[in-house]
C-alpha cells in the first residue's frame, strides 16, 4: 500500500468531517461522481487529491484503476475497502432488505463487464426516505431515478446503463 497522506490536500480529520449523509442539495456537481455521493463527500476531488473519486486513490491501495481500461472485481473491491479503512469507515456486506442501525448507511455497487473484467462502475446510496439515490457521472445532481425514469426502490431491479448489481455494503464511521 502506498502512503498518500503527504499528498493529500486535506487532513484525514477534515475528510471525515466532510462526510454528510443528510445533505439535501449537492453543491459540487461537476467535481464529484457517484463514488463521492455514496461516501457522502460533497468535496471537489482536487481539493482532496488528484482523481480522489477513483476507488483506491485516497488510500493508495491496490491497482490504479485509472491506469487500466479494464480491471477485475477483486481489484475494485480491494480499492474500495482500502479507501473505507483509510477514511475510518467500517463496512460489512449486507442484504438489500437488511435493517441498519441509525449510524449506518447502505451503498450498492454496480459494474459493467467485458468477459471477466470490469469496464465501468457505479454506486448508489440508500437515503432515509427509503429510495436509492445516485449521482450519474460528473454533471448530474443526485437522483432517485433509474434510466427508465422509475424511482429506485431496489437496486436489483433498477435499470442503470447496462450495469449489473453486485452487492450492498453497510458503512459506518468508526
Amino acid at each position: 500500500m502506498l502512503n498518500l497522506k503527504a499528498e493529500l490536500k486535506m487532513s484525514l480529520l477534515q475528510l471525515r468531517q466532510a462526510i454528510n449523509l443528510e445533505k439535501q442539495t449537492w453543491i459540487n456537481r461537476y467535481t464529484t461522481n457517484c463514488y463521492a455521493y455514496a461516501l457522502g463527500l460533497d468535496v471537489p476531488q482536487n481539493d482532496i487529491i488528484d482523481k480522489a473519486y477513483i476507488p483506491g486513490t485516497m488510500s493508495g491501495t491496490g491497482i490504479k484503476l485509472d491506469d487500466n481500461y479494464i480491471f477485475t472485481y477483486n481489484d475494485l473491491i480491494t480499492n474500495i475497502y482500502g479507501d473505507l479503512d483509510f477514511l475510518g469507515i467500517s463496512f460489512r456486506e449486507v442484504s438489500i432488505s437488511e435493517q441498519l442501525n441509525e449510524e449506518e448507511w447502505k451503498i450498492a455497487i454496480f459494474t459493467s463487464k467485458c468477459a471477466d473484467y470490469i469496464e465501468d462502475i457505479h454506486f448508489l446510496r440508500l437515503r432515509k426516505d427509503g429510495f436509492w439515490y445516485h449521482k450519474n457521472g460528473w454533471i448530474f445532481n443526485p437522483s432517485p431515478f433509474d434510466d427508465d425514469e422509475k424511482i429506485i426502490m431496489n437496486p436489483q431491479t433498477c435499470s442503470l446503463c447496462n450495469k449489473d448489481f453486485h452487492q450492498c455494503l453497510s458503512l459506518r464511521l468508526k
